[in-house]
């Protein structure tokens, strides 16, 4: 079967393209036929983790309609995966002109700005998936539907272990045997809370003189921080590393894991880091993250930076962190993940399954 991923873009890190990647692998694995469609205009790649890569390169919406229907027409694939709400409205259009095609709407998020036109372009969908609980009930809500199926984020645990494995470079190591690490790796972004980060590490800062904030990623909020950092007068506490597909090797190595976000469907760091034994502490945003998290009493009030550097500082001090990662995290696991999709895509095409999570 030959399942095409459409994506927004290929940067790291990025939870949309790790959920894509681990699924993808695991269907290339088992035999399927995998490409993703990439809609940024930037990408230049021809694949990525042995995945096929097919730009669209433009960002003209008529012009990605027209390249999205080439590539249906010559290709063919079996399943087409809209990974973009903003695009459910071009995808929807393939109708049109390809019905083999099943179209499937994939959500990470809870659908925002809900209306009748968004709600009539979904009903052009053959199959809804919600990614993760709090997003699978709204989605319901919304659409009407009784069709769409959850399938978890999928995580392949052995890799990210063997990953963590992986050296620093020395003076890193140095720096993360040394000091006390609070470690953040994500977008740059509002959405991520990183300026309340740097408020929050301030305040640590003053109870815990050798932390360090160690900020791996990107973003159009990197030079505020920096901005932020230097008037604060903490630039020799804060270090930025640029995005890498490798950041296990930073969350082993941490004491605590920082998300501050303000939403998510499922934070993919949380699950990892907290599978690596550090610690995670968190606002009380959307997600199923929050629902891991608030059984070992890492969760504050969203925006209460005050109680978020308190958890922190407590953590920091702890000789014995584990009351606060009892994780197991069965269901995330990419085999349980990659079967129930196979599923569903053959289910999709008439066959008659079952499908073991919904």
């Amino acid at each position: 079967m030959k399942i095409a991923f459409y994506l927004k873009s290929i940067f790291l890190p990025n939870g949309i393209l790790s959920y894509g990647i681990e699924l993808g692998k695991f269907l290339k694995n088992n035999g399927w036929d995998i490409e993703f469609l990439i809609d940024d205009p930037s990408c230049k790649v021809d694949s990525i983790e042995g995945i096929p890569v097919y730009s669209l390169s433009s960002r003209l919406d008529l012009v990605r309609f027209m390249r999205l229907a080439k590539y249906v027409k010559t290709k063919k694939p079996d399943v087409l995966i809209s990974n973009i709400p903003a695009r459910n409205p071009i995808v929807a259009l393939l109708k049109l002109i390809e019905r083999e095609t099943k179209l499937v709407a994939f959500f990470h998020l809870p659908p925002r700005r809900w209306n009748l036109f968004k709600s009539f372009v979904l009903s052009k969908f053959d199959g809804i998936v919600a990614v993760s609980e709090s997003v699978l009930e709204p989605l319901k809500r919304f659409t009407g539907r009784d069709d769409i199926v959850l399938l978890r984020n999928p995580f392949n645990f052995n890799l990210i272990y063997e990953l963590a494995e992986q050296k620093l470079p020395p003076h890193l190591e140095d720096l993360f045997r040394t000091r006390k690490v609070v470690l953040y790796a994500g977008r740059f972004e509002d959405q991520k809370g990183v300026e309340d980060l740097i408020d929050i590490f301030y305040i640590v800062k003053e109870k815990v003189k050798d932390a360090l904030l160690v900020l791996v990623g990107s973003g159009s909020k990197e030079d505020l921080l920096r901005k932020k950092i230097k008037n604060m007068g903490m630039e020799e506490d804060v270090i930025f590393i640029r995005p890498e597909r490798n950041i296990f090797k930073y969350m082993k190595r941490a004491d605590v894991f920082a998300f501050p976000s303000y939403y998510e469907s499922l934070g993919r760091v949380v699950v990892e880091s907290m599978f690596l034994g550090t610690p995670v502490v968190a606002y009380s945003s959307e997600g199923d993250h929050v629902n891991i998290l608030s059984k070992f009493n890492l969760v504050v009030p969203t925006g209460d930076i005050e109680r978020f550097a308190e958890r922190i500082v407590e953590i920091l001090y702890k000789k014995d962190i584990s009351e606060f990662v009892r994780f197991e995290g069965w269901e995330y696991y990419v085999d349980e993940v990659g079967n129930n999709f196979m599923l569903y895509c053959k289910r999709l095409h008439g066959k008659h399954v079952e499908i073991s999570v919904y």
